[in-house]
């Protein structure tokens, strides 16, 4: 009976690691997923704004569009 009894604690103990070893496996698991979403969602936003300002060119003049061509600046 003592062999049994000894023999149930020590399962029970070993399964009571095992449940600490899957949870902490769980949340790390949980935290790569969570960044790499963030990270995703960063690539995303910079890939807009690359677009945008990729846009705003003008061919054959350099740098951003701040007006037309033929307007008379008032300076």
């Amino acid at each position: 009976m003592k062999k049994d009894k000894k023999r149930q604690q020590k399962h029970a103990e070993q399964w009571k690691e095992r449940q600490k070893m899957v949870d902490k496996q769980k949340k790390e698991r949980q935290k790569k997923r969570t960044e790499n979403i963030r990270e995703r969602a960063h690539q995303k936003k910079m890939s807009k704004i690359e677009k945008r300002e990729k846009k705003l060119m003008r061919p054959r003049f350099e740098g951003r569009k701040e007006g037309y061509v033929n307007e008379k600046h008032l300076h």
